[in-house]
């Protein structure tokens, strides 16, 4: 846990002061990965800067997230896009990560990039809430408001219910993602939880909406999680995914008494030498995963047992 408190202290400190995102891939020069700094991985650093008592440090991030979500080259609507580029913020509008194609001598940007997904909205929502909670500052509970009433845009009727995958693509017509996804709705059931706490009925009821998804996705006779639906919103996708089995058991309550099984399937089916893999295609060693994995089984006091 020092090491990675250190780590994170070492990137922030290298970084120019002021509001920052940070690199997700900083050894990466080239091509889609260089120079991104992904929603997602700021918001976990940020979130655990404030865990490593570093919150002066998780405030630069947060600020960065507040800063691009109102300075964006196209969208005044409340939503944050999946990735930007790394650095100091402050230059209007907030900059794309995208990379020089030498071969066409053209400036190509990521579709995904570019896009919102629902599940990096609400850890976003996460991260401005921990920050909220820390430093009693408004700003972050707004920001966070601002991104949840974009996100319940993404509620869906069809089927369980639930929210959608969120957009994906450029402006000023990104494609709509139809599909629902067990892990999106686990993170939104979270942020929305959190929003609730002062007693918001609002926000506790779209919690349960998204809490409702994720139930629906439990395949009892495989003791198994769906990692969501298809386009269509209703029927189920069968892939076994291993956040899609570790994080409800982690976020929501007393989904480990009775969800437990979906512990059993990862390690049967998903194990990869002294870890996992992401899901049952394959693909090799997924180090994040592994560690969702570690603190489940410190969270259940299975100490030492990953």
């Amino acid at each position: 846990e020092s090491s990675a408190c250190l780590y994170l202290a070492h990137r922030m400190g290298s970084a120019a002061r002021g509001p920052v995102l940070l690199a997700s891939y900083p050894t990466v020069r080239e091509g889609p990965l260089s120079n991104a700094a992904y929603t997602y991985d700021n918001a976990v650093s940020a979130i655990a800067l404030v865990a490593c008592g570093q919150a002066l440090e998780a405030r630069r991030i947060g600020d960065a997230l507040l800063w691009v979500m109102d300075h964006d080259r196209f969208w005044h609507d409340g939503r944050i896009r999946n990735a930007y580029a790394a650095g100091v913020v402050g230059a209007d509008p907030a900059k794309l990560p995208g990379w020089w194609d030498t071969k066409t001598g053209r400036w190509f940007e990521d579709g995904y990039q570019a896009g919102s997904d629902s599940g990096n909205v609400a850890w976003a929502m996460l991260a401005l809430l921990t920050l909220e909670a820390q430093t009693s500052d408004p700003r972050y509970r707004s920001g966070a408001l601002k991104l949840a009433h974009w996100v319940e845009g993404r509620a869906d009727a069809r089927g369980a219910g639930g929210f959608t995958g969120g957009d994906f693509g450029h402006e000023p017509t990104p494609q709509a993602l139809r599909w629902k996804s067990t892990e999106h709705n686990t993170d939104l059931a979270a942020a929305f939880l959190w929003l609730s706490r002062r007693g918001n009925e609002h926000w506790r009821a779209r919690a349960r909406e998204a809490q409702r998804f994720v139930a629906a996705m439990w395949d009892e006779r495989q003791g198994r999680f769906a990692v969501g639906t298809t386009d269509d919103g209703v029927q189920l996708n069968p892939l076994l995914a291993l956040d899609a089995q570790i994080w409800p058991l982690m976020a929501l309550s007393g989904t480990p008494r009775q969800y437990g099984r979906a512990l059993a399937a990862s390690e049967q089916r998903l194990r990869f030498g002294a870890g996992y893999t992401y899901s049952e295609a394959g693909g090799g060693l997924w180090t994040e995963g592994t560690a969702q994995v570690a603190v489940l089984l410190k969270l259940l006091h299975y100490h030492g047992a990953a």
